[in-house]
């Protein structure tokens, strides 16, 4: 049975870190959206505190003792500058609880006023980003890669103000943890060596039961310690950022302020997922020089790695350094590994040499003809028998020749469409449709939001309506910058 902390664990973290404060009052809350299935799995109701005092609890209007709301403390590389002070400019982490199965979450608002860490922003969340990062992250869910998830959306009654005035809104989000890379990056600027060493065994004990260290003092405690860490976050990253490149999801702005050591996609702000695919593709209206384009994820995953390695060099011996460098340079190996098992299982294959270069020829036949990412991928299935082959000459000898790689596999069709479709999703939030969704329910219409999180629960398998959710945007759909909202 789940129940509530009453004190949150990373308040055991020197003070440095956080800042008590409560959400900021907001004038006429409402529920938008609930996410009944996350609040099942949480047993949302035996939390002690019923909906209405939720809703009072996270619009500020009451907060009651049991909650010890934070904004925490970090720093980050934004676009490869750093930024020595940052933190929950915007959010505050409300809570932790535990699932049945002793699974502990944060529970973390977006949108709930200024903090300390504001600067000049004045810590509201627009309605919109606030749906986009509810669809984005359910989507996500749904297609089995690890994330943050949304619990609710709450409307504010307020006006917040971008390029215009616009509605505001508050996001109730979960996460195993929301530690950053960035965390780690503010006590290393300040050279606050004693807190690092507990921000480390804070994060293993919470993030990484699993790894054994000994409870005890010492530099050799330490320096296994960090060096297993190192490894868990690389590993976890590694994956993710293949996942990610799986379905076509292009995170946006990969700032080490926007990468948890619990690696899980976190901040749903300039992302999308591509429909016509090429690998330089961006969404981000302010990344101009392609930094987080889609082909180059993996790089920065490992970018962001070296950070983090930067930061744990400060708490380890001397002689820990060239191991934290070897942790930092096996990224690439990894998420190779991970990368190209995860492509030739999308069509079919065990990895080959041959295999792979079958896979990098589907790649660029998909750029030079400017297919559908996702629904090239799905409709191999459909073709691993045809012999009535429609395209160019070009994709003809490519369906023949990895038609004939199937065959001698010795693995029957049943099998290998069962494998392709297992990691082939038919429907991804496409970027226009997030976008009516969002349209639609800035006008009270709830209903294309709710029908696109229904279909997004089951990607992989057919669901009734879901052929409308598969089309490609027109021209005139096509949506080639995304937003914050901050």
């Amino acid at each position: 049975m789940a129940h509530m902390t009453p004190k949150l664990s990373y308040t055991q973290l020197p003070s440095i870190l956080y800042q008590h404060c409560h959400p900021e009052s907001v004038s006429h809350p409402e529920w938008l959206l609930w996410n009944d299935e996350l609040a099942a799995h949480l047993d949302w109701a035996g939390l002690g505190l019923s909906q209405d005092e939720w809703l009072a609890a996270i619009s500020g209007q009451a907060v009651p003792e049991i909650l010890t709301p934070i904004a925490m403390a970090y720093a980050g590389h934004q676009f490869g500058h750093f930024v020595p002070q940052l933190g929950d400019g915007r959010a505050v982490l409300m809570t932790e609880v535990d699932d049945a199965a002793g699974i502990r979450w944060d529970v973390h608002l977006k949108g709930s006023g200024r903090t300390m860490f504001s600067r000049q922003g004045d810590g509201r969340c627009p309605l919109g980003p606030a749906i986009r990062e509810y669809i984005v992250s359910e989507a996500m869910h749904g297609l089995g890669i690890p994330s943050t998830r949304s619990l609710a959306v709450i409307g504010t009654g307020d006006s917040v103000y971008r390029e215009s005035a616009l509605p505001g809104a508050i996001l109730v989000r979960v996460a195993r943890g929301h530690i950053r890379v960035g965390t780690f990056e503010f006590l290393a600027a300040r050279d606050r060596r004693e807190e690092l060493c507990q921000l480390l065994d804070y994060s293993l004990k919470r993030l990484y039961p699993h790894i054994e260290v000994p409870d005890e003092t010492g530099s050799k405690t330490r320096n296994r310690g960090a060096r297993q860490f190192l490894e868990a976050v690389c590993q976890g990253q590694a994956e993710l950022v293949a996942q990610w490149m799986g379905v076509g999801f292009i995170h946006g702005v990969m700032n080490t302020d926007n990468m948890v050591v619990s690696c899980e996609t976190i901040d749903f702000g300039p992302c999308a997922f591509m429909d016509t695919y090429h690998p330089n593709t961006v969404f981000s209206s302010i990344d101009r020089y392609g930094r987080y384009a889609y082909s180059e994820q993996s790089k920065i995953a490992q970018w962001n790695i070296s950070c983090l390695a930067n930061c744990l060099a400060m708490i380890v011996d001397e002689s820990e350094y060239e191991p934290l460098w070897e942790v930092v340079q096996s990224f690439s190996n990894r998420f190779q590994a991970a990368w190209d098992r995860l492509r030739c299982q999308k069509i079919g294959l065990g990895v080959s040499t041959e295999s792979l270069e079958v896979s990098d020829t589907l790649h660029n036949i998909m750029k030079d003809q400017l297919l559908d990412f996702t629904l090239t991928y799905r409709s191999l299935a459909g073709l691993l028998e045809s012999t009535d082959i429609d395209g160019s000459a070009v994709w003809v000898d490519w369906v023949k020749r990895w038609q004939s790689l199937v065959q001698a596999s010795d693995r029957s069709i049943k099998d290998v469409t069962e494998t392709m479709n297992s990691v082939n999703p038919g429907v991804i939030a496409r970027n226009h449709r997030v976008q009516h969704a969002i349209d639609a329910a800035e006008t009270g219409d709830w209903g294309p939001c709710q029908r696109l999180l229904a279909v997004l629960q089951t990607p992989y398998s057919e669901s009734p309506g879901w052929e409308i959710f598969q089309t490609p945007p027109t021209p005139a759909e096509v949506i080639r910058d995304t937003f914050c909202g901050t």
